[in-house]
């Protein structure tokens, strides 16, 4: 799977929780190389897909 549409679908769903714009800039770095990976690109996309499972409302 695309980890872009994966990132970008879900971090909509955190529906403010997370700030989509700055969310999309990080992704967007991180996947260009002009930021390190590191485990944060991880647990934005984990932290939705939880909120979705578990139906998690705001």
């Amino acid at each position: 799977m695309n980890f872009w549409i994966c990132s970008e679908k879900n971090v909509r769903f955190a529906d403010g929780i997370i700030n989509e714009k700055e969310a999309e800039k990080y992704l967007t770095k991180v996947q260009q190389g002009k930021l390190p990976f590191d485990y944060t690109y991880w647990r934005i996309i984990l932290f939705c897909i939880w909120m979705k499972v578990f139906d998690v409302k705001i």
